[in-house]
């Protein structure tokens, strides 16, 4: 996959609430933002999933 691919797969897990998806795609040690927030992939997946 390239990364425009699989920037839309991460945000489809993400969309779809599919924490296993979101994972495989997104290393769970990355570091996330969001909503202003810093966090793992790990803690990522897990909120709203």
């Amino acid at each position: 996959m390239n990364a425009k691919e699989l920037e839309i797969a991460m945000w489809e897990a993400a969309k779809n609430r599919n924490a296993k998806a979101f994972l495989e795609i997104v290393d769970k040690d990355a570091v996330m933002v969001c909503g202003g927030f810093r966090c793992s992939g790990a803690d990522y997946a897990e909120i709203g999933f």
